[in-house]
């Protein structure tokens, strides 16, 4: 009753509209306290309720910034296309400064052309490096013609490494100590031993006209009698599955 007398700083009131801010109604009786229709009693004892109002609190507040991110334009967009697993990454004890790097990379909130355009900045969004589609994250990761020799294939051999080497490692192939982002192979390079074979980015010479001679890796497990092709890709997320059906048709002959 005392705290209900206040006019300014009560308790009550501000928990009351602290409640209603996510979403919740709080009401309090003299011997219990109601949020959303539950009842919680006196005899539950003031640490159960406590903890009781702080778990339906974060709830609540969790489920707003749900909504609140939903709401925006751009960034929502990158939220509602992922699968709750493409999230997994942000549990892995990374750097914060990584995680917003990436973050922002994924919601497209970079300073791009199209960036800049959206928000009256700039004129211009044609890509800088090809001038022929418009700048954006998209564009840049993934679509232009003048990055992918260089750039996007760095990035594709780097990527098929971090497999090739654990690979080898398994096999005894390759020697344990040996640190994938250290390691540079040329073109045709094999390891070879009883249990296993890897080869390397070779194109192989066939009597049969082939479209598709060169994967990028093989590996060839002895032991269990079996020949895995690797064709490496680094899609954006949308193009998985379509990339994935590219790959398989690519070497079904």
């Amino acid at each position: 009753m005392r705290e209900e007398s206040k006019e300014e700083n009560a308790i009550v009131a501000e928990s009351i509209l602290t409640m209603e801010d996510v979403g919740l109604k709080l009401v309090f009786d003299k011997k219990s306290i109601c949020i959303d229709n539950e009842v919680l009693s006196d005899e539950m004892g003031y640490k159960a309720t406590w903890r009781k109002m702080k778990m339906k609190l974060q709830k609540g507040t969790e489920s707003k910034r749900i909504e609140t991110y939903k709401m925006k334009e751009q960034q929502s967009q990158f939220y509602q296309s992922q699968e709750e697993e493409c999230h997994v990454w942000l549990k892995q004890n990374l750097h914060g400064r990584k995680n917003s790097s990436i973050m922002t990379m994924l919601e497209q909130m970079v300073e791009t052309r199209a960036w800049k355009v959206a928000r009256g900045l700039d004129q211009e969004k044609k890509c800088r490096v090809c001038k022929e589609r418009d700048e954006t994250i998209e564009h840049l990761v993934a679509g232009c013609k003048v990055l992918a020799n260089n750039e996007y294939l760095s990035r594709h051999n780097r990527a098929l490494m971090i497999i090739a080497v654990a690979w080898g490692k398994e096999l005894e192939l390759i020697n344990n100590e040996v640190i994938w982002y250290q390691e540079r192979w040329n073109r045709g390079t094999v390891f070879e031993n009883e249990q296993g074979k890897l080869i390397w980015d070779f194109e192989f010479n066939l009597r049969k006209t082939t479209t598709a001679r060169r994967p990028d890796l093989i590996l060839e497990d002895k032991r269990q009698k079996r020949i895995l092709i690797c064709d490496m890709t680094c899609p954006q997320q949308r193009n998985i599955e379509t990339k994935r059906m590219e790959k398989l048709i690519k070497y079904r002959q």
